[in-house]
């Protein structure tokens, strides 16, 4: 005798019979914590088929949703869907994705900042014959371009490369055409003594 198939998706009576004569064949372990699609017969979509922890590292890791279904090997479609139907799957995502997030403003700002740290230097002294290490302080300056690009999307309102300038000329008097006959006057005063003088 070969091995016994899983029931497959049929209509909803068959396969209400054929999930009861799986639970009886004694594969059916109501202990498990979650069933794979595999074990659900007539099951169209059932949890995701990773644990919370490994979709949370992957998150970690700082991959879009793109990659990390391509690492799960569903669609990106179903991803979405999971996280629809499946909110402690989202919020374990969400969780992955703020502390990462985290991290790097953290690493930007001391990058912008500047910070130093404990390093070790290891050196060979050929006098003695013997390695040496020595412990110092490394220090790395401030990152303009960090400090201007946490800046920029931090705060987009007070620092931004091209500020918005607002103008309002719908109340207020012409002032450069009062300048520019200002200028015609001087020139035409200055021409007459000018002519005047000669």
């Amino acid at each position: 005798m070969g091995k016994q198939e899983k029931p497959k998706k049929t209509s909803s009576a068959k396969g209400q019979r054929d999930w009861q004569r799986y639970k009886e064949s004694g594969k059916y372990d109501a202990n498990k914590k979650r069933i794979t699609n595999a074990e659900i017969p007539g099951k169209a979509s059932a949890y995701p088929p990773v644990s919370k922890k490994q979709v949370y590292k992957l998150y970690l890791l700082g991959l879009n949703d793109e990659r990390v279904a391509d690492i799960l090997d569903v669609s990106l479609s179903q991803l979405q869907k999971w996280k629809k139907e499946y909110p402690e799957f989202l919020h374990t995502i969400k969780k992955a994705k703020e502390l990462t997030d985290g991290e790097i403003v953290n690493a930007m700002r001391r990058r912008a900042l500047g910070y130093k740290h404990k390093a070790t230097k290891i050196f060979y002294n050929a006098q003695e014959d013997k390695i040496v290490t020595k412990e110092y302080v490394e220090r790395y300056p401030p990152d303009v371009a960090a400090a201007s690009f946490l800046l920029r999307n931090r705060q987009p309102h007070l620092f931004k490369d091209k500020p918005e300038v607002e103008l309002d000329i719908t109340n207020t008097p012409p002032v450069v055409n009062v300048t520019v006959h200002a200028q015609e006057d001087k020139l035409n005063k200055l021409n007459k003594d000018a002519q005047e003088n000669e």
